[in-house]
């Protein structure tokens, strides 16, 4: 059963639904852990841990993430207000992995420069449960996304 945020994100933008799909058959919203959920809905984020909305590209419009199951593979998509369609990540299943949003103008530490900053643009954060997080950023004159390991304190500090 679809979540009442995925049901309203699709009823939005149902071109989007078929180019999904199109591209991936069979799809399903990758399932979380009782525990993420649990953290999600105590801390009232704002979005689900497998579907976020936001402005990656900051045109103006909504675009969406959804980590997904398909081919048997957990897929982390982007999906563009005008329709296309971005593969972030394609990792074996795992419901402890879940998305996050780093929104513009929120401030956050790289941990590896060891440096504050401000997101310029809504971004995306995929966390893993057993590996390092990654960042995805629109690039806008590369038309993409480009990734970006982002370690916490912790794993920073054993790296060195």
């Amino acid at each position: 059963m679809l979540s009442a945020f995925l049901t309203s994100a699709l009823l939005l933008a149902p071109a989007w639904q078929s180019a999904l799909d199109a591209r991936y058959p069979g799809w399903k919203l990758a399932p979380v852990a009782p525990q993420i959920a649990a953290w999600f809905k105590e801390y009232g984020l704002g979005w689900e841990p497998n579907l976020v909305r936001a402005d990656f590209d900051r045109d103006g419009r909504e675009d969406f993430a959804l980590q997904i199951v398909a081919g048997g593979r957990q897929r982390v998509i982007a999906v563009m207000a005008d329709g296309t369609l971005h593969e972030l990540a394609a990792d074996p299943a795992d419901s402890f992995t879940f998305l996050m949003l780093h929104r513009r103008g929120e401030k956050d530490f790289d941990f590896e420069r060891m440096k504050p900053f401000r997101y310029a643009a809504d971004s995306l954060g995929l966390l893993y449960f057993s590996k390092t997080a990654v960042t995805y950023e629109w690039r806008a004159r590369a038309k993409k996304f480009a990734s970006r390991n982002t370690p916490g304190d912790e794993e920073a500090e054993l790296s060195r």
